[in-house]
């Protein structure tokens, strides 16, 4: 990140450090790639939020028939209060994120407290929590069962290069945003174990969990600890804010990935999305591109969850992939390209041991995020994402080979490679 800080993010390191000879369609795939992770992520984001709105009118409300098209609505009504906010106030980002780490910070340790408090007299013991183990999927062996479920959790840490996608909005990037990337795994992975562990005790009965008539597990848990449908409620909708701040910054993050390759001519109509709106100072065209295909692909939930929940799952597969295509084309530089120079901020002599470790993860990620939920597998578990991820990289390579290989050239033909 300190040696191209750009909102291109892996797409544009993939072009400065790649092979000469495979720097343009390396790229472009990984711009395709990196462009549809983020946009189902945003998709994902809203979803969760107004699916979450339905859950806690059912827990007031047991009466209240949650229906897709509902859901839907929701989502359109969350997607539009997003796109304003990243067009008009733009400018106004910054702030908002300050204030949204900062209730991120006091959300959690106000839903830490009221769980640790509440449930006193109904948890599991230590020996339940860390020593009972169970295999509900399916699989023929609970350590398969672990590795096929440790994506949910991966999912969470996922992301971090959304603060690459606001370098160029960023002073002193190259110096500033690794640092933050970096502190965000920290603090993100320490506030993840803690509420999971907190969470684990409070699970007092599996069965009844996931049988909630909202959707989700954890308000019936937050029912059981605090006794009631209304203090289930009221930290769920704690919640909800901080996602609702979460999924609008990530959608400012989509835009810039969907601005910066379509500055450099990677997708159709790129004169147009690739326009600022100076008075904004933001990618208007681009927010709204990324705020057209939630909305529409949010549609496909209306007839298929299978299908939406296969997109949703497409995010991560993207994400990683491109995650591997930087880091692998990276490493090549670094043992067969010229010598990198050494940058405002480094990792010194970790940084290779370092890359070496998360290429190998990402290429063990890939194997399990492939996988279905549970087994045996039906039309309905059948993990559909490697099959849509599929259909997209070969309509992203048709698209190709058809226009975009006369006037996609890649970054590096333009700010012309350091190395």
């Amino acid at each position: 990140m300190h040696r191209a800080p750009t909102a291109g993010g892996q797409y544009h390191w993939v072009s400065e450090f790649a092979p000469p000879s495979l720097q343009k369609s390396f790229s472009y795939t990984a711009g395709w790639l990196s462009a549809l992770a983020w946009c189902c992520g945003t998709t994902s984001g809203f979803f969760l939020a107004g699916s979450l709105i339905q859950g806690v009118i059912v827990e007031l409300h047991p009466d209240y028939v949650a229906e897709p098209w509902r859901a839907y609505l929701l989502v359109v009504v969350l997607a539009t209060i997003g796109a304003v906010v990243n067009t008009y106030l733009s400018r106004k980002l910054p702030k908002l994120e300050g204030f949204a780490f900062l209730l991120t910070i006091a959300g959690f340790i106000s839903v830490i407290i009221i769980l640790w408090v509440l449930s006193s007299e109904q948890r599991l013991t230590a020996s339940e929590v860390f020593q009972t183990f169970s295999n509900d999927g399916g699989w023929s062996s609970l350590g398969l069962s672990m590795v096929a479920g440790q994506i949910l959790l991966v999912w969470t840490l996922t992301g971090a290069d959304a603060t690459a996608h606001m370098a160029e909005e960023t002073r002193h990037a190259s110096d500033v945003i690794p640092k933050a990337m970096i502190l965000s795994y920290f603090i993100n992975g320490i506030m993840v174990f803690v509420m999971l562990i907190t969470y684990c005790f409070c699970l007092t009965d599996l069965t009844d969990a996931f049988a909630s008539a909202t959707g989700f597990p954890f308000i019936q848990v937050f029912a059981t600890a605090t006794g009631s449908a209304q203090g289930a409620a009221a930290i769920t909708c704690l919640l909800l804010v901080l996602i609702v701040f979460s999924v609008t910054n990530y959608m400012a993050a989509c835009s810039r990935q969907v601005f910066a390759f379509a500055r450099d001519r990677g997708v159709p109509f790129h004169t147009w999305i690739a326009k600022v709106d100076q008075r904004n100072n933001c990618p208007t065209p681009a927010v709204a591109v990324t705020y057209g295909l939630c909305i529409l692909i949010c549609l496909i939930s209306l007839g298929s969850a299978v299908a939406f929940n296969a997109i949703t799952s497409l995010q991560l597969l993207a994400l990683v992939f491109t995650y591997m295509m930087s880091i692998g084309c990276l490493l090549w530089r670094r043992f067969f390209g010229k010598p990198l120079p050494v940058g405002s901020w480094t990792l010194g002599r970790a940084g290779t041991p370092t890359n070496a470790f998360a290429l190998a993860y990402c290429a063990y990620l890939i194997i399990f995020i492939a996988f279905p939920v549970s087994v045996p597998v039906t039309a309905a578990t059948l993990n559909w994402a490697p099959v849509m991820f599929a259909g997209v990289v070969v309509l992203a390579l048709g698209y190709y080979v058809l226009y975009a290989r006369k006037i996609y050239d890649g970054p590096v033909a333009y700010v012309g490679s350091v190395y």
